[in-house]
C-alpha cells in the first residue's frame, strides 16, 4: 500500500441493526474506511470529536419575520440560506412574538449551507391540507 491520504469516517452504532455481514455490531463508535488492502490496525483506535460550533435556531421571530417575509431568500449569519421563488412565508406561532415558516408544496423551501451541515432538526406541523409549518434548529 502506498502512503497515501485516506478517508475515514466514524458512524454511530445503537447495536439495533445487523451489520453488511450479518452480524450485531457492538453499540458505540463504529470506524470506516473503504480500502481493501488495509486491515483493522492491531493496537486499535482512537476517535475524537471534532469541535462544533452552537449554532442557535434559526430565529423566526417578530423582528427577523419582519424583515424577511415575502423575500425569495434569506442568508442567516453565512451559514444558511433560505430560498423560495414565490416568497417566505410566515405565520404566528404559539409562542409570543415567534412565527412559523409555511411551506406550500406548490411553492418548496430550499435550503443551501455553505458548510457541511453537522446535524439538521427539523420540527413540522400541518397547519391546513398540504401544507406545513416548520421550526428548524440547526446544531
Amino acid at each position: 500500500m502506498t502512503s497515501a491520504c485516506i478517508v475515514v469516517f466514524g458512524v454511530a452504532s445503537d447495536a439495533s441493526v445487523d451489520q453488511y455481514d450479518g452480524h450485531r455490531p457492538p453499540r458505540g463508535i463504529m470506524l470506516r474506511w473503504f480500502l481493501p488492502d488495509l486491515d483493522f490496525p492491531a493496537p486499535g483506535f482512537d476517535v475524537y470529536r471534532a469541535v462544533v460550533p452552537d449554532i442557535p435556531p434559526l430565529p423566526f421571530d417578530d423582528i427577523n419575520v419582519a424583515a424577511v417575509s415575502g423575500q425569495p431568500q434569506w442568508e442567516y449569519i453565512g451559514i444558511v440560506t433560505l430560498f423560495c421563488a414565490s416568497g417566505l412565508k410566515f405565520e404566528p406561532s404559539p409562542r409570543l412574538g415567534w412565527n412559523r415558516l409555511v411551506i406550500d408544496p406548490k411553492a418548496p423551501v430550499t435550503l443551501k449551507f455553505s458548510s457541511p451541515a453537522w446535524r439538521i432538526q427539523v420540527r413540522a406541523e400541518t397547519v391546513a391540507q398540504a401544507v406545513g409549518a416548520i421550526t428548524p434548529m440547526l446544531q
